[in-house]
């Protein structure tokens, strides 16, 4: 695998790649990205810097080889434990890695108390993943150029902003649902933009979507965080009491999923039989042992990442543009399984 076959899959020259890969400011961001996605999708991994060929830089002078930082604000350790946070985090990490710079990642579970002091030393950006900090830490912040990633806590008007489009992620679900001939819907999760986007598609194409279990209630077990399961057989519960019977649910997260399908089994309900699922956020570690295995709306969390790294780096020999906001469009995967259950 070479540059030669990315340059041809992206429609771009091979010096173009070469630019992309060194982080140059003569390519369009838009082109960089498209470039910086057809890598990710082929696994195509550069060289780091000092492994290149061309000229070579000292080894032992690090001017070009940034110090990125990665914080994540208010937070919740076991929250951080759910795959989608994780591919996040991943996707920074392999973003940081490609460009051959350096990342460092600090959780600031107790986001008023994050200040930059904590790192110590030269910090050449920050992405942010969270909210809560201070006005002080804002401060502090401004001084340095920052993207801001997904939709926990909701958008800073002050950073770049890289995430998914959350009523994408609705209209998906609905537009799954109704074509395989679902009208009694139910959406269950919190009210966001992809709910609502839901709720919307559902009632447009003529059919009823009813809203539940918006107040969330989960416990710790085993250091990971489920959904009460006296709260989901409650929703479960009030889900099959719908009248005409609901044949199509839109679960707002994976784990919201898991939770449904235990509650609906314990009723000796099998998944997929009366019922089709459509669940968010393709959090594959979770929804690997559900049978039959759901359609799942992914938000691109790995993607989004990578892609704030890069943008971060961009930003910082971009300084006086405009503010850049990056919604990705989630994807719909369907299980070669999945049969539209009985409608």
């Amino acid at each position: 695998m070479s540059i030669v076959e990315v340059a041809k899959r992206a429609g771009v020259s091979k010096s173009t790649v070469s630019l992309v890969i060194n982080n140059s400011t003569r390519v369009a961001p838009e082109t960089a990205e498209k470039v910086r996605s057809v890598m990710a999708k082929m696994g195509y991994v550069p060289r780091p810097p000092h492994a290149r060929r061309g000229p070579k830089r000292s080894r032992s002078s690090q001017h070009d080889i940034l110090n990125l930082a990665l914080v994540t604000l208010g937070i919740h350790p076991v929250t951080l434990r759910y795959p989608v946070y994780a591919e996040v985090l991943n996707g920074v990490e392999q973003g940081a890695r490609e460009l051959g710079h350096q990342l460092v990642v600090h959780h600031a579970h107790d986001a008023a108390a994050f200040g930059m002091k904590v790192f110590g030393s030269r910090v050449d950006g920050v992405i942010l993943f969270g909210n809560g900090e201070t006005s002080t830490a804002e401060r502090e912040l401004r001084r340095h150029p920052c993207v801001s990633v997904m939709r926990v806590g909701g958008e800073r008007s002050w950073t770049d902003w890289i995430s998914y489009d959350g009523a994408a992620a609705g209209r998906l679900a609905a537009e799954h649902l109704l074509a395989a001939g679902h009208r009694q819907c139910a959406v269950i999760g919190r009210k966001t933009e992809r709910t609502t986007a839901f709720l919307k598609a559902v009632r447009a194409a003529g059919g009823k979507a009813t809203v539940l279990g918006t107040q969330f209630k989960t416990t710790i077990r085993d250091g990971l965080g489920i959904m009460d399961p006296d709260w989901m057989d409650g929703v479960a519960g009030a889900l099959l009491k719908i009248k005409p019977r609901v044949t199509g649910v839109f679960c707002w997260a994976d784990g919201v999923t898991v939770g449904l399908y235990h509650a609906l089994q314990r009723r000796g309900i099998a998944p997929g039989e009366k019922l089709t699922v459509v669940s968010c956020n393709n959090e594959r570690p979770l929804l690997a042992g559900l049978y039959p295995r759901p359609a799942a709306v992914d938000l691109q969390a790995f993607e989004i990442g990578r892609r704030a790294a890069a943008h971060l780096v961009w930003r910082r020999e971009n300084p006086d543009r405009p503010r850049v906001v990056q919604l990705l469009d989630p994807q719909l995967v369907v299980p070669e399984s999945d049969e539209g259950g009985t409608r």
